[in-house]
């Protein structure tokens, strides 16, 4: 088992979802907004032996609509500590 960061950028961002490729079984543990790569991130533990599997998630400002179906990961306060998002994985 390995710890990985994984980047929710705009390259795979469609419809307003991320949807990115991790290894089946992959546990998600956390979600953070790095300020210098002006990005979100998350951090899985997973078996790079495994085969990928894409997953889905969602990034949602405060007062946003929750997607349906989804699994809250994290609330992150952005650094100008007034903007609060909250990190979803879309099942």
């Amino acid at each position: 088992m390995t710890i990985y960061r994984y980047e929710l950028t705009f390259s795979t961002n469609t419809g307003g979802k991320y949807q990115i490729m991790l290894p089946r079984g992959a546990k998600v543990i956390d979600a953070v907004w790095q300020e210098k790569r002006s990005e979100f991130s998350v951090y899985a533990e997973c078996d790079t032996e495994r085969e990928l599997e894409q997953r889905i998630f969602a990034v949602v400002g405060t007062g946003c609509a929750v997607p349906y179906g989804s699994t809250h990961i994290r609330s992150i306060v952005m650094p100008d500590g007034y903007h609060v998002f909250h990190v979803y994985e879309v099942t």
